[in-house]
């Protein structure tokens, strides 16, 4: 197929307060990862009680869409790792261990941007002949650790689902192997900005095309479209 003729759309949107035109959007890409999350823990002995909460501390949703189809969705939060709040988020006591932080601290890492969450609708995984979207899901994130100026993406990368394989294949590092999360082994990595690659040349051109046709709504341009909307009315009751 022809990557230029591709049906999909790349939104990066925020985990909450969407403008009304895209709320559709935003309803249906957390129906489909809620769904899909919660039969995932459940079937691997885990509490999918957090779910929500996990959703809404996001600082970006990112989803890729064809018509009302949710392809991907991978969600995406920034921290400061010599900020003690940021060390002691739960997401970071719960999935690192202080040797990852030390070994990220002597490679220079401060800024770093968490990949939680990959989901790919079943009907959309990797098939032969046809792009990785998975892949193009994660090449994605790194385009948006770039954007935002962030010195590495971490995340726990599932073995059993070579996750850690394709991490690795994008420029990924194995800084703590085979830890237990979600009762699943994971390898803990990070890809630092500098270390970027993108070996499919499939991959690369989608994740191209869908980037430079993003839908991109940040979290900032959120509260100014409430504060806007919030004078309009005050203009219209005066």
């Amino acid at each position: 197929m022809r990557i230029a003729n591709h049906p999909y759309q790349y939104y990066l949107l925020p985990s909450a307060n969407p403008p009304a035109h895209l709320a559709q959007v935003h309803n249906r890409v957390y129906k489909f990862w809620m769904e899909i999350w919660t039969g995932v823990l459940q079937g691997l002995n885990a509490d999918p009680g957090h779910l929500a909460d996990d959703f809404l501390r996001q600082d970006f949703i990112a989803a890729i869409c064809s018509g009302t189809d949710v392809v991907a969705v991978h969600l995406y939060s920034i921290f400061s790792l010599d900020t003690l709040a940021a060390r002691g988020h739960r997401y970071m006591t719960d999935h690192y261990p202080e040797v990852f932080f030390q070994r990220l601290s002597e490679l220079g890492v401060r800024t770093v941007m968490s990949l939680e969450y990959l989901t790919v609708n079943p009907g959309y995984r990797k098939q032969p002949g046809k792009v990785h979207i998975g892949a193009v899901t994660g090449a994605l994130g790194l385009r948006v650790m770039n954007q935002y100026g962030v010195d590495a993406v971490i995340a726990p990368a599932r073995r059993d689902h070579k996750i850690h394989e394709m991490a690795y294949a994008q420029g990924g590092d194995c800084v703590v192997p085979e830890v237990n999360v979600h009762n699943v082994s994971c390898d803990l990595i990070a890809i630092r900005r500098e270390k970027i690659i993108c070996p499919d040349p499939q991959v690369a051109e989608l994740r191209d095309d869908l980037w430079k046709n993003r839908v991109h709504f940040t979290a900032t341009e959120a509260v100014r479209s409430l504060r806007e909307t919030g004078v309009r009315a005050l203009e219209r009751s005066a």
